[in-house]
């Protein structure tokens, strides 16, 4: 078992943020944040609900963001679980140990402080987001 996770939130590839908005919004999700991520490729929203899970719609910047590619295969979905990580760049190795592919090394994004965060993904599990927590102080040398 991979210590030091907490859950964070549910990713969802979406086209339209405010079109996404608007159905969530239906189920008592409200935006806590927006932010356009150009690093990242994305537009973000952190949608929040006492007692639930965060969600975090995902809406690409441009043609050559990965979301898009998703979204032509499978319309709007769900497609990454995000989990806080004490000692990341630790858990980034653990996960690479039980065979999960780093698909960029990590980087800060707006949509959380400027936190790090980094995509891993494995055959029989998928995308993972890994967020740096807070005060988290190490850093990744070398190739990671």
């Amino acid at each position: 078992m991979q210590a030091g996770l907490i859950f964070h939130h549910l990713g969802y590839a979406t086209r339209s943020i405010e079109q996404s908005l608007e159905t969530f919004a239906f189920l008592g999700y409200l935006p806590q944040r927006i932010e356009e991520d150009e690093v990242n490729h994305a537009r973000l929203a952190l949608l929040v609900r006492e007692g639930s899970p965060d969600i975090e719609l995902v809406e690409g910047l441009g043609d050559d963001s990965p979301v898009k590619s998703m979204l032509d295969k499978n319309g709007v979905c769900p497609y990454h679980v995000c989990y806080e990580a004490d000692a990341f760049d630790a858990v980034i190795a653990g996960f690479r140990k039980h065979g999960f592919s780093l698909l960029f090394r990590p980087r800060p994004a707006v949509l959380f402080d400027g936190r790090r965060i980094c995509y891993l993904y494995h055959k029989n599990m998928g995308l993972v987001e890994l967020l740096e927590r807070r005060g988290d102080g190490g850093r990744l040398t070398g190739d990671g």
